[in-house]
């Protein structure tokens, strides 16, 4: 695989981070900047019950709990922050689901952008958090367990956003379900994104389940086992110039063998009115496996064979580094 780097943040001015143990937001409007966290058994960063809290230009080391934690934090910006769960095995999963890089719980309108997250339970996991915007995540290695696993995961969290991010998990180290999860949230936009990498013998790499409207669009699939995209009890969503190239029908790293045996896209019964409009494939385990069930699938299915160069990664640039 050859890819090449569009980078985020360059030419951004220097700067030191400050050594910092965990923080604990105390006002609206707070502004928490420039910090190196390092956090043992306690979220790095905590907002709980503050609106408009802006936290920039830092970098958390996190293990034993989250990241960044808020809840109930509507208008909430996260910019320019490296965020690492440092307490990680060497490979396979964490020690428990709860160690995500951001949790969010309650909070409307939040912006996330030009953050990268390492080696989390999740990367970014936000409930009955509607109209998340999110945009350039640069992501590796995620480390679930079950229910957790995703670059980004949605739950009941409508018209939200991501777009330009890159999920990269190394079949060697990680532990992923989903790699994007837009779960009981509809009306989600999940576009420009590229994926490389997923282990799991039954994750997929966009996954919209249980939700009504949905679209994904100009995202790219590497080296995926189970499925690239895929809708579970959805309806009215749409893979729109999805792309999916060289995926696995074998297990990786002690994991089981795809149990969809090398599906591309997916489909479930329960679903309806799902659209795969021009989109491509290349060099695949099971070619004869691109799509099931097509009975929940509107005609025609734009799907044509040739090869092609994979987008380039988002890759995310501070100031400190």
């Amino acid at each position: 695989m050859t890819i090449d780097d569009s980078r985020i943040g360059e030419g951004a001015a220097s700067c030191q981070l400050v050594e910092s143990g965990p923080v604990v937001a105390t006002s609206q409007g707070q502004l928490i900047e420039r910090l190196r966290i390092t956090a043992h058994g306690s979220a790095g960063i905590t907002v709980g019950g503050l609106s408009d809290v802006v936290i920039q230009d830092c970098e958390i080391l996190h293990d034993g709990a989250h990241g960044i934690d808020f809840s109930s934090a509507p208008g909430l910006t996260i910019r320019r922050t490296r965020v690492v769960h440092t307490g990680a095995p060497d490979s396979g999963p964490n020690p428990s689901s709860g160690l995500n890089n951001i949790q969010g719980y309650d909070s409307s309108d939040v912006t996330i952008e030009s953050v990268r997250l390492e080696r989390g339970s999740s990367g970014i996991y936000l409930l009955e958090s509607p109209r998340a915007r999110m945009r350039f995540i640069e992501g590796h290695d995620f480390r679930g367990p079950l229910p957790r696993g995703q670059l980004v995961q949605l739950d009941d969290s409508d018209d939200a956003s991501l777009e330009d991010f890159w999920c990269d998990n190394p079949a060697a180290t990680s532990w992923p379900e989903d790699n994007v999860s837009v779960y009981v949230s509809s009306n989600v936009t999940v576009r420009r994104g590229l994926i490389t990498g997923n282990n799991a013998p039954t994750g997929a790499g966009v996954k919209f389940d249980s939700a009504i409207g949905g679209l994904c669009e100009d995202v790219d699939t590497f080296d995926m086992g189970n499925g690239s995209f895929s809708s579970e009890e959805a309806s009215g969503v749409a893979f729109v110039r999805t792309r999916a190239r060289e995926n696995h029908c074998e297990g990786q790293a002690g994991r089981e063998p795809p149990a969809s045996g090398g599906l591309v896209w997916g489909a479930s019964p329960g679903s309806s009115e799902i659209r795969i409009e021009a989109s491509r494939y290349y060099d695949l385990c099971n070619p004869d496996n691109l799509v099931w069930d097509t009975d929940v699938v509107v005609p025609p299915v734009d799907l044509v064979e040739e090869d092609f160069a994979l987008r380039a990664p988002t890759v995310v640039d501070f100031c400190w580094e």
